[in-house]
């Protein structure tokens, strides 16, 4: 058990994890509060203020996002819950995936419609040179909640594993099998000029992996991104995958898809402010 302001419990633990620690719980905030009081509003786990000089500097810099469905008039109004986790080998490419527990280890709905926003930020020095993984939800639609919860966070980080390389080579198309029976659809750039990877994933081991790609331009750069998904790629048949970068194909030299595991992190005790 690792210790970090509340109970933390590793429940999917890799070999690397002594050398390289799990990702950290950082804050929680209600968007509402946020929204009119930040960085004031952030609590930590413990449900302590945030008055470190050094944490309200990563709260500033970090960008957090954030949901609106008021043109929905759903009734009650669902309140959004804000997530900040960090750890030093988040990427634009790490997925996360988070969920909340109750006392009885049972995990609470996710309300406004199971609508959730995520962002993530690789880091710098504003942020204390950590990447970060920003979650915002409404549980339950933010009522009849229990004081304390558990978080558990699914989470990919780290290099690509049983990579393949597709090169970028004009006037050719190309087709590639690729892990537990899924494709390589397709490479190309789509009406805004950027290069993009599309892959149909067969879901043959749900929950165990994620696709990765990285994008090597001819310059020698290495750009990472999140995937588009549609369907789920947890569920059985097929679901696709699109990751889309910032430069235009002419400018790339090749493209690494690989894999990184999905681990799993869990956080007990976690007070949620002011409820």
């Amino acid at each position: 058990m690792i210790m970090d302001g509340t109970n933390v419990v590793i429940t999917t633990v890799m070999p690397d994890e002594i050398l390289n620690p799990p990702p950290i719980l950082r804050f929680l905030a209600w968007q509402d509060e946020w929204q009119t009081n930040q960085p004031g509003a952030a609590r930590h786990p413990d449900g302590s203020p945030v008055t470190n000089e050094t944490e309200l500097k990563w709260l500033k810099a970090v960008q957090s996002g954030g949901m609106d469905v008021s043109n929905w008039h759903l009734s009650p109004e669902p309140r959004f819950l804000k997530l900040w986790f960090s750890d030093p080998g988040f990427d634009l490419g790490s997925f996360s995936e988070v969920a909340l527990l109750d006392d009885q280890n049972k995990i609470i709905p996710i309300g406004a419609r199971g609508s959730m926003s995520g962002s993530g930020e690789e880091g710098g020095e504003q942020n204390g040179n950590l990447g970060w993984q920003v979650k915002t939800f409404s549980p339950n639609d933010g009522t009849n909640l229990p004081p304390r919860v558990t978080v558990r966070l699914r989470y990919t980080i780290g290099p690509l594993e049983g990579t393949q390389e597709v090169p970028v080579t004009p006037k050719h198309s190309l087709s590639m099998v690729l892990k537990d029976g899924s494709m390589l659809n397709g490479v190309g750039q789509n009406v805004d000029g950027r290069a993009f990877v599309a892959i149909a994933v067969h879901a043959h081991k749900p929950g165990l992996w994620r696709f990765g790609v990285v994008a090597v331009t001819k310059d020698g750069r290495h750009l990472t991104t999140g995937p588009s998904e549609s369907g789920s790629p947890d569920g059985p048949g097929v679901s696709a995958a699109e990751f889309t970068f910032t430069v235009p194909l002419a400018d790339v030299a090749k493209f690494i898809i690989g894999t990184r595991p999905i681990r799993t992190m869990e956080w007990t005790n976690v007070v949620l402010p002011n409820n």
